[in-house]
């Protein structure tokens, strides 16, 4: 079965990378559920804060591209400001990982203090949740052609594998109890320190 095809026979025009983005957030989703009980965070507490993670991490990663895209969106806004097809591209392409990262803890944050769920057990819960998501979106980047090395090199393929492993440490780490509470600070130091070798 061809999913693109099935996708567009119902009126949605699919990329390979928006399959997969979709399909680590599910898995992202999934890990969090599962694991619910070990930080004592209720079911419908995990879905209601995913639907806020979500909505975070996808207005932080396009208010950061806008940001960087500023000199030129304000060079060429008269030619852009008209042109419907243009805007349209804005809104649906060109996301940063770092702004969705910061929406996604900004939301998480949001939620907890509204509902009174405890901030740091839900961080705990997503922190390995961040790097899963991260390995179908690099993969998605490469399928789309965009993120590479220098010459053509995978180096989303390569980025992908690296999250990978901070995933596997982890889910590590919060098996054997240690760092506990400190898990998504792990993360913090071990994803930055990657990406700045690579990059």
């Amino acid at each position: 079965m061809d999913l693109k095809r099935c996708l567009a026979a119902l009126g949605y025009e699919a990329t390979w990378y928006s399959i997969l983005g979709c399909a680590g957030l599910a898995a992202a989703f999934l890990l969090c559920y599962a694991r619910k009980r070990r930080f004592g965070i209720p079911g419908d507490d995990v879905v209601n804060m995913t639907a806020y993670a979500i909505l975070g991490s996808l207005a932080g990663a396009k208010l950061l591209a806008l940001a960087c895209a500023a000199p030129d969106l304000i060079q060429n806004w008269d030619r852009i400001v008209w042109n419907l097809k243009t805007i349209e591209i804005l809104i649906g392409t060109g996301f940063v990982f770092y702004g969705g990262l910061i929406g996604c803890i900004i939301a998480i944050r949001i939620y907890c203090r509204t509902y009174g769920t405890d901030l740091e057990d839900s961080l705990e819960m997503t922190a390995p949740a961040i790097p899963l998501f991260h390995i179908f979106g690099r993969i998605g980047c490469y399928t789309a052609g965009c993120c590479g090395g220098i010459g053509g090199f995978p180096l989303q393929l390569v980025e992908a594998a690296i999250n990978l492993v901070i995933f596997s440490v982890l889910i590590m780490i919060q098996n054997r109890g240690a760092f506990k509470g400190r898990t998504i600070y792990c993360y913090f130091i071990m994803y930055p320190v990657c990406r700045f070798i690579l990059e």
